[in-house]
């Protein structure tokens, strides 16, 4: 071990000499260079896991470790920033870790207290790229003085809009899918505004629901008199199965017909009226309104794009509840051997190659069933010859053309050249010039009765015609 450790310190001592950093410099320019001609990820998130093998491993203090691995993360910041990453979300510290033993858990929020600090007041890597930082997790959990260097560290980062650095601490994704539900009941638990005050949906299920209950209820008042009052009591009590039936298709509407069904005996009162309480009723959203894309909008990462890639270090192939909300079926999830202290650019580069080109993979295979829909839905038309018979005329399509997509260009392969076009245009001058002659009909089987269509018996006339000569 202690000929690795003096190793190790040889190759850093030759790695920091002013050539090889001149050289790695250049060589990292040039591959991030060459990234940025593809696609890109726009939110990539890491799983930093490693830190304490690491320091087992070399026989160094375990804080030792972690800040081994903060420097590994500005590493991998600068290589994002400069590959064009907008967000980049880091799983810094989870609820679950308050189990481990004290003094570890004290380590770590002192360093996390060190480090925002630092990356705030002499941030000039944020700076540089436009980074704000955010903080996603429980404050409430952190200690006074770490959640004193957090505000700082957003405030003085909170005027750069061009990046962001997500930074989850304390956190875990059970408790962020269940902060974002409880937030969605409470919205929803809120009555909304009087209708002159907010935007009205008049073809939704409540509404329509609610106009019919007043407008039944109109009529019956209409209609009553005293001396039809026994039958019009007989019409209500009959009706009123039939709105209870109806206040079953939401929330909204069984509150308003509640408000707005007042008893028979009180139908000629003056103080009755069924327009003046079904405004003056507290209603709620439409639960039936809830999509994923309204628990979406309630996570912490509502305003970021969508998560395009997620790296975990050290070999251990699981999420330990991160982003499990966020994965969705195109987010590539890449485990790695090497641990985190030990991550950068020549560990990061193949992961985004790969990305590279599944996402190109995957826009080729949009692209192509895209156009053999186009085609399926041309050939499906019904037979001009036949209207009362649908028989599926169904064409090869031209092979010679193949649709290629690289990034976001389409480049013809195949054999449409410039050839086969003047050959098209050499026949059909042809064509015009035996039109002009007088020549005997091109198309004969057009001239006389057999048109090409079906006889009695079913069958299709094959006619002929003469064809012109290709050029040689």
């Amino acid at each position: 071990m202690t000929t690795s450790l003096r190793m190790s310190s040889i190759r850093n001592w030759i790695l920091q000499s002013p050539p090889a950093e001149w050289a790695l410099s250049s060589v990292r320019d040039l591959l991030i260079g060459a990234l940025k001609q593809g696609p890109i990820p726009r939110h990539v998130a890491f799983v930093m896991d490693g830190n304490r093998r690491f320091a087992r491993h070399h026989h160094i203090e375990t804080v030792e470790g972690h800040n081994l691995g903060f420097e590994a993360l500005a590493r991998i910041l600068e290589v994002c920033y400069r590959a064009g990453v907008r967000v980049v979300t880091i799983y810094a510290f989870s609820i679950e870790n308050f189990k481990r033993p004290k003094y570890e858990v004290d380590a770590l929020m002192e360093m996390a207290r060190v480090k925002l600090t630092q990356l705030a007041q002499h941030g000039e890597l944020l700076d540089r790229y436009g980074a704000s930082i955010r903080v996603l997790g429980q404050r409430h959990l952190i200690r006074a003085d770490v959640l004193e260097a957090i505000d700082e560290a957003v405030n003085l980062t909170a005027h750069n809009d061009r990046a962001v650095l997500n930074v989850c601490f304390p956190y875990t994704s059970r408790d962020e899918i269940t902060t974002a539900i409880r937030n969605t009941v409470a919205d929803y638990s809120r009555p909304l505004p009087p209708p002159g005050e907010r935007g009205s949906r008049p073809f939704s299920e409540s509404s329509i629901t609610r106009n019919i209950n007043s407008t039944r209820l109109s009529t019956l008042r209409e209609e009553a008199s005293p001396d039809t009052l026994p039958a019009a009591e007989h019409v209500s009590a009959s009706a009123e199965p039939n709105f209870t039936s109806h206040s079953t298709s939401s929330l909204s509407s069984a509150e308003a017909l509640e408000a707005s069904s007042p008893p028979t005996s009180h139908l000629h009162s003056p103080e009755f009226s069924p327009q003046k309480v079904s405004n003056n009723a507290a209603i709620l959203p439409d639960p039936e309104t809830i999509t994923a894309q309204t628990l979406t909008d309630h996570m912490f990462t509502a305003d970021c794009p969508p998560l395009d890639l997620l790296v975990r270090t050290s070999g251990v192939e699981r999420l330990s509840d991160f982003m499990l909300w966020q994965c969705h079926e195109h987010t590539s999830i890449v485990f790695l051997k090497c641990l985190w202290p030990e991550f950068d650019l020549w560990q990061f580069l193949p992961v985004l190659v790969e990305w590279q080109w599944w996402r190109r993979r995957a826009l080729q295979k949009s692209v192509v069933e895209g156009l053999k829909g186009d085609i399926h839905h041309h050939n499906e038309q019904p037979e001009r010859d036949s209207p009362h018979r649908y028989e599926p005329r169904v064409s090869q399509p031209d092979t010679s053309f193949c649709a290629i997509v690289y990034g976001h260009e389409l480049v013809a392969a195949g054999e449409v050249d410039e050839r086969r076009r003047s050959e098209r245009q050499d026949n059909a001058q042809r064509y015009l010039a035996a039109l002009e002659s007088g020549a005997q009909p091109l198309f004969p089987h057009r001239a006389g009765n057999d048109d090409g269509r079906r006889d009695g018996d079913g069958a299709r006339h094959q006619a002929t015609h003469p064809r012109l000569d290709r050029p040689a």
